[in-house]
């Protein structure tokens, strides 16, 4: 019958030519499959830039005119940054005159509301005030810049022309209010989970030391940063903590230890 297979005649036929490999070990690999090159330049800042230092004078540029409108007035009008002003006046005043004294008294302890406080009023003896002002807001501005590519670069260990879009997001609502110490030290805490995540693979003292270090200067700077730190470190470390077997003492480590450097903002 049609489509039967006859063992007999099978087995009395000449056997078929085969010139291949007849052993599964003899069998040769699959090609690796070819990448295919980007459809544009935009997903790499190699091709925009000739060499490092045409990339350096953009990054410098940018800088310059992300911090331009700040510089162009004289008094930026940011809803609270004339109360921060007054405050760092008193701050720099050293000492406080007798008639200031009966109504103000210098006031630092560890609350976490003191990114502009520790940095302002140093810079106020060696500069204008109105400048010195000036200075932390531009810091404010690069910090969150600064921040955004340091994570991006920690996940993806490239740089890509993507970043350009923080730009658009700088002078944000929480800037035009003035609430410069919590942006400030929201870029410090986006840099100190880029150092979390590229300290992974170095010895585990080494990283502790280093966010005990970040986590208290985040802290010191402003506490809404400090909680955004602590959910982005959490958050990584978590993912990674699920890949491992559950149990042992690796696994217990790998949850309790990350919590270390967070103990400024916890209760007491």
């Amino acid at each position: 019958r049609t489509g039967t297979f006859d063992r007999n005649r099978a087995s009395d036929s000449a056997p078929i030519p085969f010139d291949g490999p007849t052993r599964k070990s003899e069998i040769p690999p699959a090609p690796a499959p070819r990448r295919l090159p980007a459809r544009n330049s935009f997903e790499n800042l190699t091709p925009l830039f000739p060499n490092k230092l045409a990339a350096v004078l953009t990054c410098m540029g940018l800088a310059a005119l992300v911090v331009l409108p700040v510089w162009s007035v004289y008094l930026p009008p940011l809803a609270d940054y004339p109360n921060h002003l007054a405050r760092m006046y008193l701050l720099s005043l050293r000492p406080l005159p007798e008639q200031l004294a009966q109504y103000y008294q210098p006031f630092l302890h560890s609350q976490p509301n003191l990114a502009m406080d520790l940095i302002v009023p140093g810079l106020a003896q060696v500069m204008p005030l109105w400048i010195a002002g000036k200075v932390f807001l531009s810091l404010t501005l690069l910090s969150m810049l600064a921040g955004t590519a340091a994570l991006y670069f920690a996940v993806h260990r490239q740089l890509s022309a993507w970043l350009l879009l923080s730009l658009l997001f700088v002078y944000n609502r929480f800037f035009l209010w003035g609430f410069a110490n919590f942006l400030f030290s929201l870029g410090m805490a986006l840099a100190g989970v880029a150092v979390w995540i590229v300290l992974q693979q170095r010895h585990p003292l080494l990283r502790l030391l280093v966010s005990c270090v970040v986590a208290v200067a985040v802290y010191l700077g402003h506490l809404y940063a400090f909680g955004v730190y602590c959910l982005l470190v959490g958050g990584f470390t978590l993912q990674v903590t699920l890949d491992l077997p559950s149990g042992g003492w690796t696994w217990q480590v790998r949850v309790t230890f990350p919590a270390a450097p967070f103990r400024p903002g916890m209760p007491s």
